[in-house]
């Protein structure tokens, strides 16, 4: 995470409108996230630090764009991320 990988991804969710990038990128960020929570367990922090780094860098609202991505695979990933992260 310190070499910037989730400002790298979120750059390419911004560039690339191909299905297969957009589901990586997704997945690859899904996978951050839920690795920040399961951090959280073994740490004495409160908030998962790979979604502070997500917000930093405009992350989130470019995942919700991607709502309107044409593909249930890609809005799938979407819900799953909005739903542990609503309204944020």
């Amino acid at each position: 995470m310190k070499h910037g990988i989730i400002e790298l991804i979120i750059e390419c969710l911004k560039n690339y409108l191909e299905y297969d990038v957009v589901t990586a990128c997704l997945a690859a960020i899904d996978n951050i996230l839920k690795e920040g929570e399961d951090s959280l367990m073994e740490s004495d922090r409160e908030e998962n630090p790979f979604y502070i780094r997500l917000l930093e860098c405009d992350g989130m609202a470019e995942i919700e764009r991607k709502q309107n991505f044409p593909s249930d695979t890609v809005f799938s990933i979407v819900e799953s991320i909005l739903s542990r992260y609503p309204g944020q």
